[in-house]
């Protein structure tokens, strides 16, 4: 069960479908530390694989671009990468225009993958919380 859940959430990810739906199903499946767990894992390795994919389709190529306002910005990425992807991570948790985007810059998958892993911790903290209060209410 938990080797199927996380291939549909890796392709899940990839087909732009919530986050939250693997998340709330793992805690309604599993329950609040077991599900929050799993929909960590899960996050980490979707958001990862999308990178992945999308920098072997794309390459690098907003790192090539030339406008000034762009430039500012993605500098302030290559300064301190981590630093952005937590903090990235924190504001849209696991959309997947926030993989594509990473993806086409000069990022190091290194410093992706950690401020991904660090900056999901909180939000899917909450989130766990959250579904698992909602489903004892409902329940």
């Amino acid at each position: 069960g938990v080797l199927i859940f996380l291939v549909a959430f890796v392709v899940g990810e990839l087909l732009h479908v919530p986050g939250l739906v693997f998340c709330a199903a793992a805690i309604l499946a599993y329950d609040r530390v077991v599900g929050g767990l799993l929909s960590f894992v899960g996050a980490v390795i979707s958001v990862s694989v999308s990178f992945v994919v999308v920098r072997a389709a794309s390459g690098k190529a907003l790192a090539q671009v030339q406008k000034p306002f762009m430039k500012r910005l993605l500098a302030k990425l290559d300064a301190r990468p981590m630093t952005t992807v937590i903090v990235l991570r924190l504001l849209f948790w696991m959309t997947p225009a926030l993989n594509y985007a990473l993806a086409m810059t000069s990022i190091r998958f290194r410093d992706f993958f950690i401020g991904s892993a660090v900056g999901l911790v909180l939000p899917l903290v909450l989130v766990a919380v959250l579904f698992d209060w909602l489903f004892q209410y409902l329940s």
